[in-house]
């Protein structure tokens, strides 16, 4: 996170082009993790169990925080302007900001210290374009709990949640490349405009996903026949942790691709679901 947000505009000291090549680059070596790690973590949730496998990843991470640590501290030392705080706030912010501390104590650490923040959000000139990336954030799906508990619950085994996510990455590599060469021929407006779009054909598939085979989307059956009490006993049951019997201590799950299903469960509507999240990625070169 140093280095793809505030870090590397220090470094690149402000250059534009090398600014954008550099959130480019970084954004590549972040995905190129990205493909090894969720395809590894699934194959050996895969074919080990769930404690060892636990195990694994635990001592992973110990070990891992020390090259990080190594590495930021590095990178810190060997740029001196990282040492020091740049003020970027206007007269005119000042000013404001001054106004709101004659405000009541409660005001100033309630009300006025977000509407001071609001405000200075407010006069950027990128406020709009920044104001409609963060409602796009309300509609994007990813590869996060929501999607991958439902994966497995649908019946897909970690090994494939593992090559999915790995496969979103490699788009996200690709949309990344493609957004230097566009903007070297043409701009980051175009560039930013061709990613919305071919992020937005790209969740259209997830959109075909919910009238596929296996999706629980039956909206007409469940209010005809929902009742309070049985929605009262589904809610209880979503805060019950129930162990399957049938589960292996492995994330295995039988599934048989002639027909495409898992354990008797079609499989196509979810497996569409992700593959039209892990095409989007494509998209996220705007961003």
């Amino acid at each position: 996170m140093a280095f793809t947000k505030d870090w590397i505009v220090v470094i690149t000291k402000k250059d534009q082009l090398s600014l954008s090549a550099a959130n480019a680059w970084m954004k590549t070596i972040d995905l190129s993790s990205s493909i090894v790690s969720p395809f590894t973590a699934g194959y050996i949730i895969n074919t080990i169990s769930y404690r060892f496998a636990c195990g694994i990843f635990v001592g992973w991470n110990l070990l891992s925080v020390f090259v990080e640590a190594y590495i930021i501290i590095k990178v810190y030392n060997t740029v001196p302007e990282l040492t020091t705080r740049e003020s970027l706030s206007t007269p005119d912010e000042q000013t404001k900001i001054k106004c709101c501390k004659k405000c009541p104590c409660f005001i100033q650490y309630t009300i006025g210290k977000w509407f001071t923040l609001f405000y200075i959000y407010y006069q950027q000139n990128v406020f709009l374009a920044a104001f409609g990336l963060t409602l796009l954030y309300m509609t994007v799906l990813g590869f996060d709990g929501i999607a991958i508990g439902y994966a497995k619950s649908q019946g897909l085994s970690a090994l494939w949640l593992g090559i999915l996510r790995s496969t979103g990455a490699a788009f996200g590599i690709i949309g990344a490349y493609l957004y230097s060469l566009i903007e070297i021929h043409s701009s980051a407006r175009k560039s930013g405009l061709i990613g919305l779009i071919a992020q937005h054909l790209a969740l259209y598939i997830c959109i075909v996903s919910i009238w596929l085979p296996g999706s629980p989307f039956d909206p007409l059956t469940y209010f005809r026949e929902i009742t309070f009490a049985i929605w009262w006993q589904q809610l209880k049951d979503s805060f019950t942790f129930i162990t399957n019997k049938n589960q292996s201590e492995t994330g295995s799950n039988n599934i048989d691709w002639s027909t495409w299903t898992s354990n008797g469960h079609s499989i196509i509507s979810v497996f569409t679901l992700l593959v039209g999240i892990a095409t989007a990625r494509l998209g996220n070169m705007q961003r």
